[in-house]
């Protein structure tokens, strides 16, 4: 059986590891000099990656890996041979275990992040890719314009794929880019991220208020 106890301080480890370094960079790109903010899918790859050099897999004991993890059977089809599928997917799974503690540790960095800025960057960027022709229609300047007011507006679904669409625009346009404009293009990418990293915490912590809050007959749900 592998020791859960093992991967979960080396989870933690990692996920607080890249906190640390992400917040000791500085870039000069924004304005003044900003400190980078750790992205969720950077955390939780080096978290993943950590747990996987944890424990040594013993393919004599597939068996018992399936029974301590049930998840296992869902994962996706395997690449590969099926023992090297079950190497890869036990720290995918084990990772689940311990996500909610992860979470907060990311969560709490940004806890001082204002809704605000994400809409600021969101403007950066629209402008950013427009100049480059690919377009920006109102209903997208909308919708990220209420970021500001309501990161659980009922609208957030379709403002993440515009975040997406954004990102993925600034990182084609900037590789065409000179070096000393593409940072530029990076920086805004990089916020733009962050920003959706923000939006997933808001969402969750409304989710959170959700759920402690039942309706009943004395108290009505309240108006949101």
């Amino acid at each position: 059986m592998i020791d859960m106890e093992r991967m979960r301080e080396v989870a933690l480890a990692a996920a607080t590891l890249e906190i640390q370094e992400a917040t000791s960079r500085k870039r000069s790109v924004d304005e003044g000099i900003t400190a980078d903010r750790a992205l969720w899918e950077d955390i939780r790859r080096k978290a993943i990656e950590a747990m996987g050099n944890a424990f040594t897999f013993d393919v004599s004991k597939i068996g018992d890996y399936f029974y301590q993890f049930p998840g296992l059977a869902d994962q996706p089809a395997p690449r590969g041979t099926l023992a090297s599928a079950i190497r890869r997917s036990i720290p995918e799974v084990a990772f689940k275990e311990f996500q909610s503690e992860i979470e907060e540790l990311h969560e709490a960095q940004f806890a001082k992040y204002q809704r605000v800025t994400s809409q600021i960057w969101a403007e950066n960027a629209m402008s950013l890719v427009r100049s480059h022709g690919d377009p920006i229609s109102r209903d997208m300047r909308e919708r990220l314009n209420l970021i500001k007011l309501d990161p659980a507006s009922p609208t957030i679904g379709e403002a993440l794929v515009d975040i997406a669409y954004l990102i993925d625009r600034l990182e084609a346009h900037a590789k065409h880019q000179q070096p000393k404009h593409r940072d530029g293009y990076e920086t805004v990418a990089r916020r733009l991220r962050e920003a959706r990293d923000f939006i997933h915490i808001e969402i969750r912590r409304d989710d959170e208020l959700d759920r402690e809050v039942q309706p009943t007959a004395q108290s009505p749900k309240p108006f949101r």
